[in-house]
């Protein structure tokens, strides 16, 4: 079933189905090949069968196919039931992100609107931190004090914040190749928010590139001096509530062409920033060409919203920029076969610290 996954993972979703039906005799009363079957469907188009394995699998205590369930029935309109499986995974978990991203999405859908205001003044009133939180504030904003809540939260102002000339070197040519053939390179994987044409390099921090060891250290120190910033300024506990301890996860990107990334967030991290190493030439793309956007999160058709403004920039090489880890993030295509090279991070509370 590991290698089952690890296709899917991959977006081999034929290879992980044929892997599960050939075990089918002996694992089909197994939960966990339950929901791994039923994902498989749903990823197949073969919804109706899907909803049946995920269904029993969730019967069966099997949390991850919770999440499936609820995002096959709201993509099928049943959004009642995937709010009532929403709801059952809060309870068992306040901070599970996607189970609070699926509820918004589908009270948002059905027209639920008050729903959902009771759901972020619950949270709010019972300290229920939730990365999904301050986009569904900005959806259902009333008044001055919701207003002047987002405001603090998304500080449109002060965040991204932008680093030019990070480590003063104009090119990392063979930092650059190094990751552009890379062993450890992989296609996006289907669960993460890359789309196109597009690869990754997983833990980059920890592969023992020294050129990547020496930037992170560098960007230790920035971390550093971003939590004084905090210290110096009123923040929002979500954001102002530095990590005593903390892990970094990072990764890197490799972007060519139609490769983007759409609307997403990093709802383990505290901070969250990205470090380009190289970016095309664009003066002759359009406008939109490369650009990285912050904004809320899509938790409708359209993120538009007068409570978050979203701000764009134009990466350039050397650029670091930092940024609270709820803040939705998506990125451009930059139409050109010149490879745009990233290095990706969060700074993750450790659940001691």
């Amino acid at each position: 079933m590991k290698l089952a996954e690890q296709h899917l993972y991959l977006g081999e979703t034929e290879a992980a189905f044929d892997l599960l039906e050939a075990s089918l005799p002996e694992t089909q009363n197994d939960p966990d090949w339950l929901a791994v079957f039923g994902k498989t469907l749903r990823a197949l188009g073969r919804n109706e069968l899907a909803q049946e394995y995920l269904l029993r699998a969730w019967k069966r205590g099997v949390t991850e196919a919770g999440l499936d369930l609820a995002k096959l029935l709201g993509g099928r309109d049943q959004c009642d039931d995937a709010i009532s499986i929403c709801y059952s995974l809060l309870d068992r978990d306040s901070t599970n992100f996607a189970a609070a991203q699926m509820l918004c999405r589908n009270l948002i859908a059905s027209g639920q609107w008050e729903k959902l205001e009771q759901w972020t003044s619950a949270c709010l009133q019972n300290g229920q931190w939730n990365a999904v939180l301050p986009s569904a504030l900005a959806y259902t904003a009333r008044g001055d004090e919701h207003n002047g809540l987002i405001r603090e939260l998304v500080e449109v102002d002060q965040y991204p914040v932008c680093i030019q000339n990070f480590t003063g070197s104009a090119t990392h040519d063979k930092l650059c190749e190094t990751l552009l053939n890379h062993k450890a390179r992989s296609n996006f994987p289907t669960i993460y928010a890359g789309k196109g044409s597009g690869q990754r390099i997983d833990r980059i921090s920890d592969i023992g590139i020294d050129p990547v060891t020496e930037i992170f250290e560098r960007i230790k120190i920035e971390v550093g001096n971003f939590g004084q910033l905090l210290a110096d300024n009123v923040a929002p506990p979500a954001v102002s509530n530095i990590p005593e301890n903390a892990t970094i996860e990072s990764w890197g990107n490799i972007c060519v062409d139609d490769g983007h990334e759409d609307w997403h967030c990093h709802p383990a991290g505290w901070l969250s920033g990205v470090y380009y190493l190289d970016v095309p030439e664009l003066s002759d793309k359009p406008d939109l060409a490369g650009q990285i956007e912050f904004g809320p999160l899509m938790l409708d058709t359209d993120n538009t919203l007068d409570t978050w403004p979203k701000k764009r920039i134009r990466p350039e090489a050397d650029m670091l920029l930092l940024f609270p880890s709820y803040f939705g993030h998506r990125t451009y295509p930059t139409g050109s076969n010149y490879p745009r090279i990233s290095i990706a991070f969060d700074i993750v509370p450790n659940s001691n610290g």
